[in-house]
């Protein structure tokens, strides 16, 4: 470690941290390495897979119809699609329901992208997310164990796109990661 001559800024500042310390380090293999430290070691994989688990029950989307009717986008579309006839949108969400509502209205194209079925909103194939239920499914897919990992904008995108959508996605997505502490102490 000691001999690269441009170590990264991770590497040099664990550099100047152990500097401190008299110390040697010895190569172990791992399956020798039997008294690894506890913390890089999960005691159990199971226990882990459980916990990551319950974060993906909470997305059916059967069960959002209440979120849509609150999001000022999808209750937009429920109600041009005459899924329904009433919402309950804010007030402080009135103006945006309104873009929505009038931009679904001058375009037969943007709302044929639209459909309900089987209690489900779909943007073409994608599972229309409810600004409720976003965070959740952020998180989901770019910090947990079994979906995420911390693998950055790109990655997380190409997890989410597929199957879900809605507005602003993208945007929603980089701005996310560009808040993620572990990232950015990754970056630097």
């Amino acid at each position: 470690l000691r001999n690269k001559k441009e170590p990264s800024k991770r590497l040099a500042r664990w550099l100047d941290f152990l500097a401190e310390y008299d110390f040697t380090l010895e190569y172990i293999k791992g399956t020798n390495n039997v008294v690894a430290d506890a913390l890089s070691r999960p005691t159990s994989v199971a226990a882990i897979e459980i916990s990551a688990l319950r974060s993906l029950e909470t997305f059916n989307p059967t069960e959002w119809m209440d979120l849509w009717l609150k999001d000022p986008w999808s209750a937009a579309v429920l109600r041009r699609l005459g899924i329904i006839t009433e919402d309950n949108v804010d007030a402080s969400d009135r103006s945006l329901y309104d873009k929505y509502w009038k931009k679904l209205q001058q375009s037969s194209k943007y709302l044929g992208h639209y459909s309900f079925h089987d209690d489900i909103l779909y943007y073409d194939s994608r599972v229309c997310v409810p600004r409720e239920k976003r965070p959740l499914l952020l998180h989901t897919y770019h910090d947990s164990l079994l979906q995420g990992g911390h693998f950055g904008e790109t990655a997380t995108t190409n997890k989410l796109l597929p199957i879900y959508y809605w507005p602003s996605m993208s945007k929603d997505i980089k701005t996310f990661i560009a808040t993620c502490i572990q990232c950015q102490i990754m970056k630097s």
